[in-house]
């Protein structure tokens, strides 16, 4: 699971360190296996809970720094297609310290850029991202908002993170006002659907989205995915069948990939077992099955 956060300063100071610590600390429960932690001292700072799944040494702890020191990053998720992008890499530019997607992510952020690399990542992410070379922040959500991605913002700072408390027990939006027009909007779905927040001056980043903030206090938003157009018609109910298994089976079987034992979690629906079956079908080793009753 993992969880992120961080701190990016327009005016003041940055929040204290042991402040900011006691923040990120409330994403334990998403990462018991490391925590993690970087500052620039200036306008920046990072925190990172980890949950261990690949690259089980310290080369896979979070925050991370690119090789050049450019980047420094803080990253929830899992990227599925990360050898392939690792293979686009030059070999003589970048020698990795480790195998975790974190660090093949960052290395593609320095050869192909930020937006030319989200637009390659296949998978389920929440990223902080701060250039040290512009002093931006960048926050970029997958596609579907599978991974959520919390940000407070009131023009003299930047604080984001996996959960919400994280930010409202900030100092600065924890005597926010509730926003009544997003408690409306609450009362009719029973959720909050981004980009909202439920306080004044606390946010979501919207899914397939990368905004981006930078030192003079400018905010510019960019979406980098949008529901693709299909030409092509399927005309029979056995194409249909095929196409739905052909995709089920990449899917799964791209998901796969990991350092510690995979298991499934049966309840009793359809889905699950559909699931479990690609699973298994795509695994060579043994795949654990789980269901609680009452």
């Amino acid at each position: 699971m993992c969880g992120i956060s961080g701190e990016y300063i327009l005016k003041g100071s940055l929040t204290d360190r042991s402040t900011f610590i006691k923040l990120n600390d409330l994403g334990h429960k998403r990462g018991p296996d490391h925590s993690g932690y970087w500052t620039d001292n200036e306008k920046c700072q990072l925190g990172f809970s980890r949950l261990a799944i690949l690259d089980l040494s310290e080369n896979g702890n979070q925050p991370m720094i690119s090789h050049s020191g450019r980047y420094a990053m803080v990253f929830n998720g899992e990227v599925y297609n990360f050898p392939d992008i690792k293979k686009k890499l030059p070999a003589d530019k970048f020698i990795f310290k480790g195998h975790s997607d974190t660090e093949v992510i960052l290395c593609a952020f320095e050869h192909f850029g930020i937006e030319e690399t989200v637009k390659m990542l296949d998978g389920m992410f929440a990223i902080g991202l701060y250039d040290r070379n512009k002093k931006d922040l960048n926050l970029i959500r997958d596609f579907a908002g599978i991974k959520p991605l919390y940000y407070g913002f009131d023009n003299k700072r930047v604080l984001f993170a996996s959960q919400y408390d994280q930010i409202y027990l900030h100092k600065d939006f924890r005597s926010g006002d509730i926003d009544q027009s997003v408690l409306k909007l609450y009362l009719r779905q029973h959720y909050i659907p981004s980009p909202y927040g439920i306080l004044k001056n606390t946010f979501q980043t919207e899914p397939g989205q990368i905004i981006t903030f930078n030192e003079n206090g400018i905010l510019h938003k960019k979406k980098f995915w949008d529901f693709p157009k299909r030409n092509n018609k399927i005309i029979n109910e056995n194409e249909a069948l095929d196409y739905i298994d052909h995709e089920l089976d990449n899917s799964v079987s791209a998901e796969l990939i990991s350092d510690v034992p995979l298991g499934s979690f049966l309840s009793g629906g359809i889905d699950s077992p559909l699931i479990t079956y690609y699973a298994r079908k795509n695994s060579s080793g043994t795949l654990q099955c789980f269901t609680i009753g009452s």
